[in-house]
């Protein structure tokens, strides 16, 4: 999306997307594989049986993960928290990742 290219065009932004990015792949790729394959039907279990707080950010223009697929997990998992980003897209993530690490370590919970 024209927004990530921003982020993309920031060069801390772009080294932080490309270290992490190599990091996470570095035991290989069955992990990506896997993420890849939650866009389809007959998961291995239930999102219903997933009672633990999910915490979901989608940007409307992210074009790898679409805005739907959150809003279905948002609707399927019973403990699903979906913040969507206006014009955001599949790197919006990185422009707002103390909000993201504050709710993941409790420091924005009220």
């Amino acid at each position: 999306s024209p927004r990530d290219l921003q982020v993309l065009a920031h060069p801390a932004l772009r080294a932080s997307f490309i270290a992490s990015t190599r990091e996470s792949l570095r035991q290989g790729t069955s992990g990506y594989a896997y993420d890849n394959l939650a866009w389809l039907p007959d998961w291995t279990f239930d999102l219903a049986d997933v009672h633990c707080p999910v915490h979901l950010w989608y940007g409307t223009d992210d074009r790898f993960a679409p805005l739907a697929h959150g809003r279905y997990l948002a609707d399927h998992l019973p403990a699903a928290h979906l913040t969507v980003r206006e014009g955001y897209g599949h790197l919006g993530i990185m422009e707002h990742l103390d909000d993201v690490l504050s709710t993941l370590t409790g420091a924005g919970a009220r």
